[in-house]
């Protein structure tokens, strides 16, 4: 069995928060998941919600599949290596792309911040004057 509390266990990306179907809740409070992963079966635990769980367990699956179908490997063990490079590639590009995005809200909010602050400002101006 293999816990998976470090990779699945935050409140981001989870689902409903209830158990799901076919979970079973332990005393720890984790649950006890059956997936199939590059056509192996594994239970996991994880605190995460069952669907949520499975959902990571299928999309690795159809990355391991997808190595395989595209013929750039015959063993499993390099198939699941590659799969799980190229999710960590994705993940590597996603995580620029929110830091990008975080910079460029920041930097607008900063900028219409300012216009208001200046307008403010001149509003201010011509009521005095």
């Amino acid at each position: 069995m293999i816990d998976v509390r470090e990779v699945l266990g935050g409140g981001v990306g989870q689902f409903s928060g209830q158990t799901g179907e076919g979970g079973v809740r332990e005393e720890s409070g984790k649950i006890s998941v059956t997936v199939k992963i590059g056509g192996e079966e594994h239970v996991l635990r994880s605190p995460a919600d069952p669907d949520y769980t499975r959902a990571c367990a299928e999309y690795l699956d159809e990355q391991i599949r997808a190595v395989r179908e595209r013929g750039d490997v015959a063993e499993r063990h390099r198939a699941v290596l590659l799969a799980a490079l190229a999710v960590t590639d994705r993940y590597f590009q996603a995580r620029e792309e929110l830091d990008r995005l975080r910079r460029e809200v920041s930097s607008r909010s900063m900028n219409l911040v300012r216009r208001i602050e200046e307008q403010w400002e001149e509003e201010g101006r011509r009521d005095r004057g």
